[in-house]
């Protein structure tokens, strides 16, 4: 018997016996049509800050004068507790879960300081923190969006250090 006589046969005998050891192989050829659904996660303070900030500086580059309320949250004291609140708003908000998708953070340290943060500090008036390697190149955004942030929540924060292997930038 010739070899290439041989060859269907083997192939056949092959994928009859992967079938039955992986039985949705067969189906894993067309993707499913079926809408994938995904936990949403809750509006917090910062993606409402966001927004409402997004819309205030898009109307005021339209030149266009509306008068709404403000539904900022209000301004805290300098200390710990506040510092952590607004640090743990900014990592439950969109922006973080999509930067911890994106950076492969994983599930379980979404939401936490820990999971964005090596180390966070504060030093009379300025705040020092230290972002995790798996951000590394996303800084410039993020923490544009978390200085604003901060700014807004704490105005008493002066500077914020950004500590990185080559040194620290001040914010």
């Amino acid at each position: 018997m010739r070899l290439s006589a041989l060859a269907p046969a083997a192939v056949l005998h092959f994928a009859i016996c992967t079938s039955a050891f992986c039985p949705n192989l067969i189906g894993a050829r067309t993707l499913s049509r079926r809408a994938r659904s995904f936990p949403t996660v809750q509006a917090n303070a910062f993606d409402d800050w966001w927004e409402e900030r997004k819309a205030r500086n898009t109307l005021r580059n339209r030149e266009q004068k509306v008068q709404a309320p403000s539904s900022a949250p209000e301004p805290l004291q300098l200390d710990r507790d506040s510092v952590a609140l607004v640090l743990t708003e900014f990592v439950r908000s969109d922006y973080a879960l999509q930067l911890c998708n994106r950076a492969n953070v994983d599930g379980t340290d979404y939401g936490q300081i820990s999971g964005m943060f090596e180390s966070v500090r504060l030093v009379n008036t300025k705040i020092v923190v230290k972002l995790k390697q798996a951000f590394g190149e996303r800084t410039d955004s993020l923490l544009d969006r978390l200085t604003k942030y901060l700014r807004m929540r704490i105005p008493h924060v002066v500077e914020i250090h950004v500590e990185h292997r080559e040194g620290v930038d001040i914010y």
